[in-house]
């Protein structure tokens, strides 16, 4: 990560997501379902331990966790985390099996 990097909302993603690590029990379902697929979405970055774009860790899925979606600006591996009804549609369209 370069210094340029730390920005406000890159900040807040990583709180977020080591956060939600943190309670990761209590999450709600549709939360836990989309760090599991964008984990499989993105899975040369999960199995490289980072992401190949940005360089941000993927050791301990935290990366998933966060609201922000994958960075890649040509073809992100996936979208900003959706809410539960977002997230039912994205499944029902795409037919995703959670």
């Amino acid at each position: 990560m370069k210094l340029k990097d730390i920005t406000l909302k890159n900040v807040k993603a990583y709180l977020q997501a080591h956060y939600r690590i943190a309670i990761q029990e209590s999450l709600p379902e549709h939360i836990k379902e989309q760090v599991v697929w964008r984990a499989s979405k993105a899975e040369a970055c999960t199995a490289n331990g980072k992401c190949l774009y940005c360089g941000c860790s993927t050791e301990d899925l935290e990366l998933y966790y966060a609201d922000l979606g994958c960075k890649k600006p040509d073809e992100p591996c996936y979208p900003n985390m959706m809410t539960k009804e977002e997230w039912d549609e994205y499944k029902q369209v795409n037919k995703i099996q959670a």
